[in-house]
């Protein structure tokens, strides 16, 4: 499937139609237990942060409080004395919750899997733990002097496992927001995982970097705003309206974004970013 999305991207580039770099529905296998995108959810190009996003919000906004979170969902909580209490919309998926071991991810509240569709979702609190292990993968950091990642500071994790070596993906140390302010950008990357935090209901796992440390095992409250870096993992399955593409007549092929997701249209008919048909 893969190669044959490659091959539908391939025909947009041929006409025309997609002069962007890839969105973060495109992926790189690093032989892991799932694939990662190759750019943060809402960004364009593998060096910008894209969204930043509360745990369990699905869009960005301009104010990250307790008082804002999940405000959309009728959410009245003050302070983290309100998580997990019927002021919480995310109650029973945060510690005490029915769905507390699950976690959000690929559920409703999960932002890559509202922005993507199906078979996108955020990482686990394992599956970062996964790609930071140094036996999986090796983590270079670039400073903002760098030119190989256009002066943005940031990860190159590249994969050490055989038959993928070379294959790598870039966490940009794009920092997060808290109330109305962007703070270390440029030299802290924080990233929310779909797993809450084990013992209290006020916060969730996250992975945090600067240039001397990464660490999976990081909570944080649930408002604040971290990017997120999507994952895929469903099994590899080849839509028919992929299988008939042709390089050498692809057609007239536009792609826009319809409520935060990418959709693809060619010859009248409408597709999402892994090629599934609308």
């Amino acid at each position: 499937m893969r190669k044959l999305i490659s091959l539908f991207v391939s025909a947009l580039f041929a006409v025309g139609a997609w002069a962007e770099e890839p969105l973060s529905g495109e992926y790189v296998d690093l032989g892991l237990s799932v694939k990662w995108a190759t750019c943060n959810l809402g960004a364009t190009s593998s060096t910008a942060a894209g969204w930043y996003l509360a745990w369990g919000e699905t869009s960005p906004k301009a104010n990250y409080t307790w008082e804002t979170y999940l405000s959309d969902l009728d959410g009245t909580m003050t302070s983290w004395d309100d998580a997990g209490t019927d002021k919480d919309p995310l109650k029973e998926y945060v510690y005490g919750g029915a769905n507390y071991s699950k976690g959000i991810g690929g559920t409703a509240y999960d932002a890559a899997t509202a922005a993507l569709g199906a078979g996108y979702r955020m990482p686990t609190q394992t599956e970062f733990a996964e790609l930071a292990n140094t036996d999986n993968c090796a983590w270079v950091w670039y400073d903002e002097d760098n030119t190989e990642f256009n002066g943005v500071a940031g990860y190159k994790v590249t994969s050490k496992k055989a038959g993928y070596t070379g294959n790598s993906i870039f966490l940009p140390a794009a920092g997060y927001r808290r109330g109305e302010y962007l703070l270390d950008k440029g030299s802290s990357g924080l990233y929310w995982s779909s797993t809450p935090y084990p013992g209290s209901a006020y916060g969730a796992y996250y992975l945090d970097f600067d240039s001397d440390n990464v660490d999976p095992n990081i909570d944080d409250s649930r408002y604040r705003g971290f990017p997120v870096r999507p994952v895929y993992d469903v099994p590899d399955t080849t839509p028919t309206a992929i299988e008939s593409v042709n390089t050498d007549n692809a057609g007239k092929v536009t792609k826009t974004i319809e409520n935060g997701k990418v959709v693809i249209i060619r010859n009248g008919e409408r597709y999402d970013i892994a090629g599934r048909k609308l």
